[in-house]
């Protein structure tokens, strides 16, 4: 019998037959857009040498240990433009293609704005987003900082209460940060960093933007 919710719910999802996969895999493509909707592992680029090969190989390492009873979260941080939504992408994908995984996608930013929207009179929308974020087998969110400054007490608190909720149940939380250290602390709260980071796999991806790379 698996002895935590995490070994529990994988047990049942690798049972999942290849339609139902197939509708995750499809509603994971809406939520990430047409941007990153056909992210692969085979389709990242290495143009930096080493440090990019061996991210790659973290990452693939981390989605073989999603068996594992505790995987921890995943942490990929840098400067914008180096991969890490690809990488974090193309793992979800892998993720429900290899065990059926339930997992849910959200941008940041647009997380931010529909937080927003309790404020303007739907009380609704942070319950409905908090049930999302916690339900899932594993919750991803690309670069939580908000779109200006630092964050407010509001987000930072709805944030910590996510990964804090799923850090109690153990069940992984995964984040790319365009941030690092005090930075990233300043930006978001250094109680959320510390817990996104506590026993994570957390991947340096600090080489040259792809954007920058593409007008020189």
């Amino acid at each position: 019998m698996p002895s935590s919710e995490w070994a529990r719910r994988l047990a049942e999802s690798r049972t999942l037959p290849l339609h139902r996969r197939d509708e995750r895999r499809a509603i994971l493509a809406e939520q990430v857009g047409e941007r990153y909707a056909g992210c692969t592992f085979e389709g990242y680029r290495l143009d930096d040498g080493p440090a990019q090969a061996a991210a790659l190989r973290r990452v693939q390492a981390y989605v073989d240990a999603l068996a594992d009873e505790h995987p921890g979260n995943l942490v990929l941080f840098g400067p914008p433009g180096t991969g890490k939504d690809h990488l974090m992408t193309a793992a979800l994908f892998e993720a429900i293609a290899r065990y059926g995984l339930l997992v849910c996608w959200r941008d940041g930013s647009r997380l931010w704005q529909t937080l927003r929207e309790s404020f303007n009179g739907d009380a609704s929308a942070e319950h409905r987003t908090f049930r999302l974020a916690t339900n899932a087998q594993i919750f991803a969110i690309s670069d939580p900082a908000p779109p200006k400054g630092e964050a407010s007490r509001f987000f930072a608190d709805f944030l910590q209460r996510v990964i804090d909720e799923r850090y109690r149940r153990r069940m992984p939380t995964w984040a790319t940060l365009n941030a690092e250290g005090a930075a990233a602390e300043r930006l978001l709260s250094a109680p959320l960093v510390d817990r996104l980071r506590d026993g994570a796999t957390a991947i340096n991806c600090n080489w040259q933007s792809y954007r920058k790379a593409a007008t020189t």
